[in-house]
């Protein structure tokens, strides 16, 4: 369409009917957004793990938010 991510067919017939594709642009930003979607959840996953070092006292015995809030 407009920005040339897709493609917008209408297609004859009761009902009438529309197909929408991605055109090779848009498969593009797909497969770009997909792969910081991955990254986005490994990098979740990890920084969930770091968090109950981080709330005992850290790595490097730095105090914990329990510590810094009393």
């Amino acid at each position: 369409m407009r920005d040339g991510l897709l493609t917008r067919t209408q297609q004859p017939g009761i009902p009438p009917r529309v197909d929408y594709a991605l055109t090779p642009l848009g498969k593009d930003l797909a497969a770009a957004l997909d792969g910081w979607s991955v990254l986005g959840g490994s990098m979740h996953r990890a920084a969930r793990q770091q968090q109950p070092r981080y709330d005992e006292g850290g790595r490097d015995g730095e105090p914990g938010r329990e510590s810094l809030a009393e």
